[in-house]
This record gives C-alpha cells, sequence and structure tokens, in this order.
C-alpha cells in the first residue's frame, strides 16, 4: 500500500503529468518533426481550455488534436493558437472550425 500512499501524497503531480502526456501525443502523432516550442504552446492551450471548459465532451486528446492537425495542415501558426482565448479555441473545437481562433486585426 505504500504505492497508494504514495500517490494520494502526489495526485496533483500525476494529474499534471497526465494533462501533459495526453496533449504531447496528439502533437507527436500529429505534427510532423515538432519543436519543443510546438509541444509547449499546444499542450498549454489544451491543458488551459479543458480547465476552462464545463463540458464533458471537451477532453484535453480533443483540444490537442484538432489545434495540432489544423497547425500541421498550416491553417493556423503557433503564435496564432498561443494569442487565442480559451473561449475561441472551445468555440473552433466545437464547430470544427480554425476561423475562431484567427484574430484578424
Amino acid at each position: 500500500m505504500k504505492e497508494l500512499q504514495w500517490f494520494k501524497e502526489n495526485i496533483s503531480l500525476y494529474m499534471k503529468c497526465h494533462l501533459y502526456w495526453n496533449a504531447y501525443l496528439q502533437v507527436y502523432y500529429n505534427v510532423k518533426e515538432p519543436s519543443d516550442e510546438c509541444y509547449k504552446i499546444i499542450a498549454d492551450t489544451s491543458i488551459s481550455t479543458y480547465l476552462k471548459s464545463d463540458d464533458v465532451d471537451m477532453s484535453v486528446e480533443k483540444i490537442a488534436y484538432f489545434l495540432s492537425r489544423n497547425y500541421e495542415k498550416g491553417k493556423i501558426s503557433l503564435e496564432q493558437i498561443e494569442s487565442s482565448s480559451s473561449y475561441d479555441v472551445m468555440d473552433g473545437v466545437y464547430n470544427e472550425d480554425v476561423e475562431y481562433l484567427i484574430n484578424e486585426e
């Protein structure tokens, strides 16, 4: 039972690692030769969006998949991903439309 006690004492670390792991996997599978910056921006954006979402169907994997696929296809840049609000990202994922993340200024 030492393992269970260690888990209980370190649950926040497990949760954080689990979220990053799931986001990183989507980048790994969907982006050819991703940079460290690519991993970081897509994972951070996916996790912060997930944590603000109250929808059961919204997952870190779903968000990271949407962002990484559209980044790989050249539909959105890392700068656009990083500057998008969590609510714009949620709208983009729900509607499967990257236009919600593109800020025309």
